[in-house]
């Protein structure tokens, strides 16, 4: 007779490390490691906690995220402020009228606000 495969599954080290003695066979597949538990909660001081540390590696990530530049002549008349896709469109559109430019954002998250103020610094009319 054809037997089955034992479907119990091993115990976890953070389950075994956050109560000593149990005596279950089953793992926590959401485990962060937020918790000295080991188990996923949206109780109010760990989110703060999670938020907190987040949105201290922002500096960091703005830092190294690409910036966004002005693509065109520095005096046109009109100034386009455009990312994705958009940017090839207002390259084509470049081949046949130059009395534009256009700010290209390579990337909208995490924006580095002194770096676009001074490329918006002087520009006559902005179009988005």
């Amino acid at each position: 007779m054809h037997t089955l495969p034992d479907t119990k599954r091993q115990k976890t080290e953070s389950v075994q490390e956050a109560y000593p003695g149990l005596k279950a066979d089953y793992t926590s597949p959401a485990v962060t490691s937020m918790m000295k538990k080991g188990f996923v909660t949206d109780a109010a001081d760990n989110r703060i906690k999670q938020t907190d540390r987040r949105f201290s590696k922002q500096p960091f990530v703005e830092a190294e995220m690409p910036q966004p530049y002005l693509i065109g002549k520095e005096d046109a008349e009109m100034t386009f402020v455009c990312f994705g896709s958009m940017k090839q469109v207002l390259l084509e559109a470049m081949k046949f009228d130059d009395r534009f430019n256009f700010i290209y954002f390579p990337s909208v998250h995490p924006i580095n606000w002194e770096a676009v103020t001074k490329l918006m610094e002087g520009k006559k009319s902005y179009n988005i």
